[in-house]
């Protein structure tokens, strides 16, 4: 993930420039306490946790965050041995819970690194 520094104003090189992109792509970094935003991959017990999904355009070095899903597994590992998380926009995996059973029909893998408990 790039990370995008601020640059000194030329006319005021003690007020730095805003950044053109965000300094980084982690939900975490900036907020701090209980309920800041936490990897997936640290939780003990992530399946019902709202959670955000990254998605990295490595293209451009940014990343865009999809809220509105939740976990429906703890982390798993597939078979190329890639750790995910099957997640479910919150829609599904409301009514599958009322439902109560088998799994989320609507759930799909997205890689763990990239899921965060919001």
């Amino acid at each position: 993930m790039a990370e995008v520094a601020a640059t000194n104003h030329p006319d005021h090189p003690d007020h730095p420039e805003p950044a053109s992109e965000p300094a980084s792509a982690r939900p975490g970094d900036r907020a701090t306490g209980p309920d800041a935003p936490r990897p997936a991959v640290v939780e003990p017990h992530l399946a019902g946790r709202r959670v955000v999904l990254i998605a990295v355009d490595e293209e451009k070095g940014t990343a865009h965050y999809t809220h509105g899903h939740r976990a429906a597994s703890d982390v798993l590992v597939d078979p190329e041995g890639v750790p995910v998380v099957q997640v479910a926009p919150e829609r599904s995996w409301q009514a599958w819970r009322k439902r109560g059973t088998g799994r989320c029909p609507e759930a799909f893998p997205w890689p763990a690194d990239l899921v965060w408990v919001a």
